[in-house]
């Protein structure tokens, strides 16, 4: 037997395997990072961090074990004389499925060989990990793509993982750092990688964490503690007790503020246009209320009410905490209400746009507010309140989505970002948005789709400053279900009055999204 055909059959993949596991230690103990010994994952990374394509100066490094592999490769071809490149079916496939193992490695750390390695130390955490690790890939083979992962009577556990890449240029800019908003910028990011776990203990009882990194990349941002421009944090946590069925449940933990619709209710994974609204956290601006990446540390009471046609959601939770703004520790109180007249919206989480699936006309009604703020150095109470309709229709196959809101904030705790919204003022903010979905099947090649058009405006109006208008259009090219999609979207930043440090903006953004 050729030694070419030794390495292709089982003992000879073992000995390599072998060989490799003996190697990654070595490397650690002649200095390697202790979490990975040999990881192709991190020495691209860190290779990429060498040719300036990112700014973590930690993981800057021309890694030589890659340049060692592919000097190998080179020296088996000329003894070989053999150089003949691979490829497969569903290369587009493939393709999405190496991004998510970059993702799954390198954002939330969860590569078998860092677990492995950890798993020599005495800390407990990493080897609960790896077993369970070990439990999906042996005892849950075959469900690799299934979302729910284990099912016995009345106990069940539920992965998914969803992402959303994005190029987006944006002009009028300060990249050079000299004050002045005269420059054009391109920044690609990772908008959001969210890893969820869900499970149910009991029938009364069920859990939901979301592990999650938001703008990974983004230029000026950068609060690892928040998963914010770099890290990873605990985006959603808790726990629900349902104590009369779907009509009245208690949720504690860190959760979504029952406010606005479209921060307050609506998935991110099902947008109707590329982001959330400007003031919410959407496309590059701010949230205006308090919050924790638009969350709050919080218990609701909830429930769906009236055959399911009317959601109520009331809150009591931190609000702002920081010493500067709330040093009395005063709690927050918000609440929300909506009423569906076709068909229901029960869920926690639920979609802008339902493609043709469900008939909305909801009707919705919400207040926030914090007593005793210290807003821009004087005391305040915060207050806001938002009323909204909602309107998605079939129309034979294709389906028309309308969203119209109005929200009044007093005293709003942080400013809007390329606004005159700053902290302390007050604003109404005017919104509406449209998109129409065609069910007709477009694409090209091995990708296939529907199309949505859409566009939006906002009007931010501060009392006494000069308004702001955010206006803009795109489309979403979904490939399966909401998760898995392209868009892109021209959004316009329209001042009343341009000023030195307020410029008009025109931003372009394209986005690839995917997940379960």
């Amino acid at each position: 037997m050729s030694l070419k055909s030794f390495f292709a059959i089982k003992k000879g993949i073992i000995i390599v395997g072998a060989l490799i596991g003996i190697l990654a230690p070595v490397l650690q103990k002649l200095g390697n990072p202790g979490n990975m010994g040999i990881c192709v994952a991190c020495f691209e990374r860190d290779i990429a961090g060498a040719l300036g394509f990112h700014r973590a100066s930690v993981v800057q490094y021309l890694r030589p074990e890659i340049l060692v592999l592919l000097l190998g490769s080179l020296v088996a071809y000329l003894i070989y004389k053999e150089f003949r490149p691979r490829t497969g079916s569903a290369s587009l496939v493939r393709f999405v499925l190496g991004i998510i193992a970059m993702i799954g490695a390198l954002v939330f750390l969860g590569c078998p060989w860092r677990a492995l390695f950890k798993s020599q130390s005495h800390d407990l955490f990493k080897k609960v990990f790896l077993l369970l690790f070990l439990v999906l890939i042996l005892g849950y083979g075959s469900k690799v793509w299934a979302i729910e992962v284990y099912k016995k009577n009345n106990v069940s556990l539920s992965l998914g993982i969803w992402s959303q890449f994005w190029y987006q240029y944006c002009s009028n800019y300060d990249t050079d750092n000299d004050g002045k908003q005269d420059d054009d910028l391109n920044d690609f990011m990772i908008r959001r990688v969210y890893l969820a776990v869900k499970g149910q203990v009991v029938p009364f009882a069920d859990f939901f964490f979301h592990f999650a990194s938001d703008r990974l990349g983004q230029e000026d941002l950068d609060r690892p503690s928040k998963g914010l421009g770099s890290g990873v944090a605990i985006r959603d946590a808790w726990v629900r007790l349902k104590i009369l069925n779907d009509d009245i449940m208690l949720q504690m933990g860190r959760m979504y503020v029952p406010f606005t619709r479209n921060y307050g209710t609506t998935s991110t994974k099902a947008l109707l246009t590329l982001d959330l609204d400007w003031g919410q956290g959407g496309v590059r601006s701010g949230i205006f209320y308090p919050q924790n990446v638009g969350r709050d540390d919080s218990i609701t009471l909830w429930g769906n009410i009236l055959h399911d046609k009317l959601q109520y959601r009331f809150m009591i939770g931190d609000g702002s905490e920081e010493k500067s703004i709330n040093p009395e520790d005063n709690l927050r109180f918000a609440g929300r209400i909506s009423y569906n007249f076709f068909d229901p919206e029960k869920s926690w989480f639920n979609p802008e746009t339902y493609l043709g699936k469900k008939k909305i006309l909801a009707i919705g009604f919400g207040g926030d507010y914090q007593k005793d703020l210290v807003l821009n150095g004087k005391e305040k109470d915060y207050y806001a309140w938002t009323g909204d309709v909602h309107f998605d229709y079939p129309l034979k196959d294709d389906a028309l989505t309308l969203q119209l809101s109005y929200i009044r904030g007093d005293n709003i705790v942080n400013p809007i970002t390329w606004t005159n919204a700053g902290q302390g003022d007050d604003i109404d903010i005017y919104s509406g948005k449209i998109g129409y979905f065609f069910s007709q099947i477009l694409g090209y090649g091995q990708i296939h789709g529907q199309i949505q058009p859409f566009c939006h405006y906002s009007y931010i109006d501060v009392d006494k400053e000069k308004d702001t208008q955010v206006y803009g259009f795109g489309f979403n090219y979904y490939i399966k279900g909401y998760a898995n999609k392209i868009s892109a979207e021209i959004t316009f930043v329209d001042q009343e009055e341009e000023t030195s440090s307020l410029k008009d903006h025109t931003l372009f953004t394209f986005q690839i999204a995917f997940g379960l």
